[in-house]
């Protein structure tokens, strides 16, 4: 498979579950607690303001569509009014985690993102980069760990199916916990998790966006 190669003037989407955006609604200003918890920046906004420093001469433009609670057939239903109006060059994505409580079978979510990438590719000439391999790491709440076994599953299911479509993944589950724990060595107290919330906090997503870029092949 080639290599992601981002070209000046693209247009980049974010998309997906609240892995990628805590809001409830595209467009929507920030619910004030998020703020205050500093919940409201994720692993995109921090990619976006890297890209930005590190590689002006792109001159990208991102957006982020993504929806707290996304399931699978989310991001396909909405398709028309938050991707296609854009034409993005590229959309990455993280989805699947919540497929598990609504009881979506594995190949019904693999159907679901095989539609979604088959129309970023026809309809906007562009590709999806699917965001893989999540992971419990240290301090993970339990209620989440028990969870967790299924929807790893899931994540390698739809993993499987994007690389047949001849979409794109980055395996930031691995460097994320591998980091994770690397932190907790250094002290028990640090966490990539916010307080009482399986959600990533800052320092979770800022190794994100650091394992999204080392994907891209801009860092080592």
């Amino acid at each position: 498979m080639k290599n992601i190669e981002l070209k000046k003037n693209q247009t980049i989407l974010f998309d997906g579950d609240s892995c990628t955006h805590r809001r409830q609604g595209a467009g929507l200003a920030d619910w004030a607690y998020l703020r205050m918890m500093n919940w409201n920046r994720n692993w995109a906004d921090i990619f976006a303001e890297l890209m930005f420093c590190w590689k002006p001469e792109l001159n990208l433009k991102m957006k982020n569509v993504a929806v707290g609670g996304s399931k699978s057939y989310d991001i396909l239903d909405r398709f028309d009014d938050f991707i296609k109006p854009n034409n993005p060059d590229w959309v990455f994505v993280t989805i699947g985690g919540n497929d598990i409580s609504v009881k979506l079978t594995e190949e019904e979510s693999q159907d679901n993102i095989r539609k979604y990438i088959t129309r970023v590719q026809k309809e906007c000439n562009g590709n999806v980069i699917y965001l893989s391999r999540f992971q419990p790491g240290p301090h993970c709440p339990e209620f989440k760990i028990k969870m967790e076994p299924a929807r790893v599953k899931r994540y390698a299911a739809i993993e499987k199916t994007v690389k047949e479509c001849g979409a794109f993944t980055i395996d930031v589950g691995t460097g994320l916990l591998e980091k994770s724990k690397e932190l907790v060595k250094q002290w028990d107290g640090h966490t990539t998790y916010c307080d009482t919330d399986p959600h990533y906090n800052n320092i979770g997503n800022t190794i994100i966006a650091g394992e999204v870029m080392k994907g891209l092949g801009y860092i080592i």
